[in-house]
């Protein structure tokens, strides 16, 4: 790493040099020593610039605020891609080829976890994350089981103990479609549904406390009219999601990026949803492919 040893100007010029050196991939390697520069020199700043104060109860000028920040975001997008499952599950492949074993994933879920309406199990979501994995990883290192329960809500998985079902399976790392077309379906109050999927958690974390577990939602659904509770399926997905997220679970929204993809495409729900609720290979493509997104660090 080349260090750069300059003075940095106040004021609006320096707010340019920065912005130049952000946009140039060749001073990436500057950048460190840049930031370092910028945070410790106690600037009082121009006329026009506001000065905060740090943690530490220096004085920050607009320029040192400006460097900071895009560090701190390259620091959260290095993390993110550190820790991306392919990453997590490519050190763990080599671990386990030394053993002679593989690395397992698996799923838990309703029909659409199982794959319904799908012309067969190399269709589905979870077989294309696993395809996709082993195509890069290698044949032989990757496995997974797809476990989904046709129809089943929350209320059911707590009731029928799902959880032992997939806690048998020594999985690596899970992923968890929450059920919310069949809450929704089944009129399943709000707060019901939150208090089932903690306690799902719960048990996933006590009865499988080496497995990486992570919630998503599923596809939309053509359906909008309100269930008998007055709720959309999108409000299932709303506040089931941001209820996740601040219980600090690791949380990967599917529905709101399918439909994006949907538009983008110039399709409908009607031509990837033969019955309005279950995808045909099209929408589980679309599902697979945002899926590996996340996978693969570039979607959070």
């Amino acid at each position: 790493m080349c260090r750069i040893c300059c003075t940095i100007p106040s004021g609006s010029a320096s707010n340019h040099i920065i912005e130049g050196l952000m946009r140039e991939e060749r001073n990436k390697e500057m950048l460190p020593w840049l930031l370092m520069l910028l945070l410790a020199t106690d600037q009082s700043g121009q006329a026009g610039h506001t000065a905060e104060t740090s943690g530490s109860g220096k004085t920050l000028t607009a320029v040192q605020q400006t460097a900071a920040a895009w560090g701190q975001q390259e620091l959260i997008k290095a993390e993110r891609e550190k820790e991306s499952l392919y990453q997590f599950t490519k050190g763990l492949a080599k671990t386990r080829q030394a053993q002679k074993q593989k690395v397992i994933f698996g799923t838990l879920g309703s029909s659409v976890t199982v794959g319904a309406g799908s012309s067969g199990p190399d269709k589905t979501w979870s077989y294309l994350v696993h395809e996709r994995l082993s195509k890069d990883l290698g044949a032989g290192r990757l496995s997974y089981e797809n476990t989904g329960f046709g129809g089943y809500s929350t209320n059911g998985i707590l009731k029928e103990d799902k959880v032992s079902v997939i806690a048998k399976q020594n999985l690596d790392y899970v992923f968890f479609e929450t059920c919310l077309i069949n809450d929704y379906g089944s009129n399943v109050p709000i707060e019901q549904t939150k208090n089932n999927i903690r306690e799902i958690v719960r048990q996933m974390q006590t009865q499988m406390p080496n497995t990486r577990i992570i919630l998503t939602s599923a596809n939309p659904i053509n359906k909008t009219t309100p269930n008998k509770l007055g709720l959309t399926y999108e409000d299932y997905v709303n506040q089931a999601g941001e209820f996740i997220k601040q219980n600090g679970w690791t949380y990967f929204d599917i529905y709101h990026p399918f439909l994006d993809e949907v538009q983008k495409s110039n399709l409908t729900l009607a031509e990837l949803l033969p019955d309005d609720i279950h995808p045909n290979d099209k929408g589980y493509a679309i599902w697979g492919s945002i899926l590996n997104d996340y996978v693969y660090g570039k979607r959070f």
